[in-house]
């Protein structure tokens, strides 16, 4: 008789994995931006909304091309006010937007600074970093770019997903032969 066993692996609670992830997803948005933007990269000026691992990432790229980046950061409650003003400022300069927060941080001052030309790349999840409908009645261009490392790196995002799911295996294993 086998025994049964379950084994529920969450990717999404794997460092290594969303680590890796979000490599694969900044090396997508890259070619997003390039493809929309149709010009070389360097010397162009970015704003990065979000500094967690996707907004790190995305940084050190843009910044290893020779662009400018402007990172704006979700921050504790008194910096909220100068967050907002700050961010429409950014948008003013930016020629191209690259959001990772999913929460509407690119307010209607922000929106309404973004020059019409200027890409606004979508890495977040829903509700997204801005108001759609309010941008595209503003003219904004706005790339929602889900699923990043499965469309551009498909082999090197299921190896990530098959790595987390050994991890999780060998962490079960290890378990199972302590309590004999």
């Amino acid at each position: 008789e086998l025994a049964q066993t379950a084994l529920v692996v969450r990717p999404e609670k794997d460092e290594t994995f969303l680590r890796k992830n979000a490599r694969l997803t900044a090396e997508g948005a890259l070619a997003t931006v390039m493809r929309v933007k149709k010009r070389a990269l360097m010397r162009e000026t970015a704003l990065v909304t979000g500094y967690g691992r996707i907004g790190q990432e995305m940084t050190a790229r843009l910044c290893a091309l020779g662009m400018f980046v402007i990172v704006c950061a979700r921050s504790e409650e008194q910096m909220r006010m100068a967050h907002a003003a700050q961010i429409a400022a950014a948008c003013r300069q930016a020629d191209v937007i690259i959001n990772t927060i999913p929460a509407h941080v690119l307010g209607d001052a922000a929106l309404a600074a973004t020059a019409r030309d200027t890409p606004i790349i979508e890495l977040a999840s829903a509700p997204y970093g801005l108001e759609m409908q309010k941008a595209v009645k503003l003219g904004l261009q706005v790339c929602v770019e889900s699923g990043l490392p499965g469309r551009y790196a498909p082999l090197d995002a299921g190896e990530a997903l098959f790595d987390a799911l050994t991890r999780a295996m060998g962490t079960r294993k290890e378990d199972a032969q302590c309590a004999t």
